[in-house]
């Protein structure tokens, strides 16, 4: 850069190692440097498209994806970004009509199929969310937050030896996967295994101790068992860390997905 300001694809190297390290702030400004050093470059959008979703500025997010777009329509990882934007602020159409363009692209984008499949499960097909994330793990066998999700849509179907194994599978691959077990938990639970659905949701909080929904979870867990008390407390600590969860005192509550 100091040899030549004009470098657009520097700029965007040192934009991306800012953001590794934390400084997406730092990061941005390398990025609008680059657009001033390169107008049409799309890469340039998509990189300060995406540092803006992570600090919550999806407007300015969608503007910038949106730009790298028609810049390059061929562009997928643009297509994969404004589907994650779109899905993370409830545009759920908008969301799959991205990532279905992605999949037009590169059918073999498993990050794609996984996130249209996320999609499926939000708006209720749960046949084609399984469906998506199977095409996603046909790609990429170790894609675990793609074995997690398909053990939760299976769950949520019903299939619950499915679901435990998609979930071992899961944590076969990471074992530190904190949603993996607070989702296994709930497939014990149903399944009449109490003790491992406890110990599962044990191991959840251990490895992230800010999981609202895995202290929600051992809340109706505890409460099912009797335990009063440790479930007042488990759920007074899900309400901190999440206010809109419901409270295990709700005849209405039930068990919370984590993906």
């Amino acid at each position: 850069i100091a040899l030549d300001p004009n470098d657009a694809a520097a700029f965007n190297k040192r934009g991306s190692a800012k953001r590794a390290k934390g400084d997406t702030n730092g990061a941005i400004a390398d990025y609008s440097s680059a657009i001033d050093a390169d107008p049409k470059s799309a890469v340039s959008y998509n990189n300060r498209g995406y540092a803006k979703y992570t600090t919550g500025d999806y407007e300015g997010a969608l503007a910038d994806l949106n730009k790298a777009a028609d810049l390059d329509i061929n562009y997928v990882l643009a297509f994969e970004n404004l589907g994650l934007v779109k899905k993370t602020t409830g545009d759920l159409d908008g969301a799959m009509l991205d990532f279905d363009r992605a999949l037009v692209l590169d059918p073999k984008d498993a990050y794609a199929w996984n996130n249209r499949g996320l999609i499926k499960q939000a708006k209720g097909d749960l046949d084609g969310a399984i469906s998506d994330f199977s095409r996603a793990l046909g790609i990429n066998s170790k894609y675990a937050q793609a074995w997690n999700n398909q053990g939760f849509a299976k769950y949520s179907n019903h299939d619950l030896e499915g679901a435990i194994a998609d979930l071992n599978t899961a944590l076969e691959i990471d074992p530190k996967y904190a949603a993996a077990y607070d989702n296994r938990g709930l497939a014990k639970a149903d399944s009449g295994d109490p003790d491992g659905a406890m110990a599962d949701y044990n191991r959840a909080i251990e490895l992230d101790p800010k999981d609202a929904k895995a202290y929600y979870n051992r809340a109706l867990a505890k409460k099912a068992a009797g335990d009063a008390d440790g479930a007042a407390v488990d759920n007074k600590r899900a309400l901190k860390l999440d206010p809109k969860l419901a409270t295990p005192a709700n005849s209405a509550a039930s068990p919370t997905p984590n993906q």
